[in-house]
């Protein structure tokens, strides 16, 4: 499996979350480490086209998200459970999401900005 063969709402869901993670904020670096629900296999990407090629080797995958500080530390903000075919409207592919205690804001904001661009470029 890969993300071409995936259905087009899981497609536009994960290439919507995928781009709104690495480009949330200039002012942060946030890398994804993508899971496939049994191992990491990418660490800590800021690379639109890598993570995406990363993705969907399984049937669902978990996007961790890090933040670089200025000296170099990365501290985990969050994460998103995405579960393919789950449903026929985009936002169903995110099964589920959680943060870290620093991380609410971001991941929160990230969600929302995901769930509003998918509503409004989706309406008849």
């Amino acid at each position: 499996m890969n993300l071409n063969s995936l259905p087009y709402v899981d497609r536009k869901c994960v290439s919507t979350l995928v781009n709104e993670i690495l480009l949330w904020d200039d002012l942060r670096r946030l890398a994804i480490t993508v899971n496939d629900g049994e191992e990491d296999v990418l660490d800590r990407s800021r690379d639109l086209g890598v993570v995406l090629e990363y993705m969907a080797s399984t049937d669902e995958d978990y996007l961790l998200i890090s933040e670089q500080h200025p000296d170099g530390t990365w501290r985990h903000r969050g994460w998103f459970r995405l579960i393919y075919g789950n449903g026929t409207s985009p936002m169903e592919t995110i099964s589920d999401y959680g943060w870290s205690e620093k991380g609410e804001k971001v991941i929160e904001s990230i969600y929302r900005n995901v769930e509003f661009f998918l509503e409004k470029e989706l309406q008849p």
